[in-house]
């Protein structure tokens, strides 16, 4: 069954509420916006990256091109990497801009080849089924095996065949919305067997780091905090595979690294030693 997504922008909220909101109306991932041409870059982006990644465990994010393609590519990937996002992450291009040129494909491809070559897999391709269908956007001359992503509103069918997303809509509750066909973009509910086992080696113990100088970071998004228990404020976050000094120290059971922003859990499936 196809699983919804949003899109969204500087327009729409950024607060966790606001994402388990539309998790409550059955949406399954987002994907936002990030950047657009080579000099505008979405004031609440790093709040939807972490907050959309929070609710759904999954997030998304897109570049609006206006006809610069290695230049905005690199403005975007630069973009992408301060979010702390991994080269697992979707990375669409928003091919919609009406001062581009008729035949826009060569231009994306520049685009896609870039991020490809800094090691990103999972490359799309966003337009209108007009595009496609009228050659705007050559689909059977993408590069790098990259997927299409239609927009078509206010029909029963996306328009071409074998698409994997189609947003079909651009008010689902005042938001742009998709179906994800393939599960690429969503996460799935996790159905409880409803088998209960009082058995302790059933339950995966924590562990956690014992020594060390220097760690390094694993989630999409980590916290730093202000105290060793880890409840207090958040002092900033810190995405994945961060390199940071610091040191190990005990609390109750578990470890904290100590460093000079702040302390990071010492928990090994958030965090790994390096040296």
């Amino acid at each position: 069954m196809a699983k919804l997504v949003i899109d969204v922008s500087s327009y729409q909220g950024s607060s966790l509420d606001y994402f388990n909101g539309f998790k409550k109306k059955g949406v399954r991932g987002a994907i936002v916006k990030l950047t657009e041409g080579t000099n505008y870059i979405s004031p609440v982006c790093k709040y939807q990256v972490y907050n959309s990644w929070k609710a759904f465990g999954i997030v998304s994010v897109y570049h609006f091109y206006q006809g610069n393609p290695v230049a905005e590519a690199n403005f975007f990937l630069k973009q992408v990497r301060a979010c702390g996002l991994d080269k697992t992450t979707n990375l669409v291009i928003d091919v919609e801009a009406p001062s581009l040129p008729y035949y826009t494909t060569s231009g994306v491809n520049q685009f896609l080849e870039v991020l490809h070559d800094a090691g990103y897999k999972n490359l799309w391709v966003y337009g209108s089924s007009s595009w496609f269908n009228s050659g705007r956007i050559n689909r059977s001359k993408l590069a790098y095996n990259a997927d299409i992503w239609v927009a078509a509103y206010g029909v029963k069918q996306p328009g071409l065949n074998g698409v994997n997303m189609w947003q079909f809509t651009d008010n689902f509750y005042g938001v742009d919305c998709s179906y994800d066909f393939k599960g690429k973009f969503s996460t799935v509910e996790k159905v409880s067997n409803n088998k209960k086992s009082n058995d302790k080696k059933d339950v995966k113990q924590p562990t956690y780091v014992q020594s060390g100088k220097l760690f390094k970071t694993k989630p999409n998004v980590m916290n730093v905090y202000d105290d060793e228990k880890l409840t207090k404020k958040v002092k900033t976050r810190l995405g994945r595979n961060t390199e940071i000094e610091g040191t190990v120290i005990k609390v109750g059971k578990a470890t904290r690294v100590k460093t000079k922003v702040g302390y990071l859990s010492g928990n090994t499936k958030f965090i790994s030693k390096l040296e």
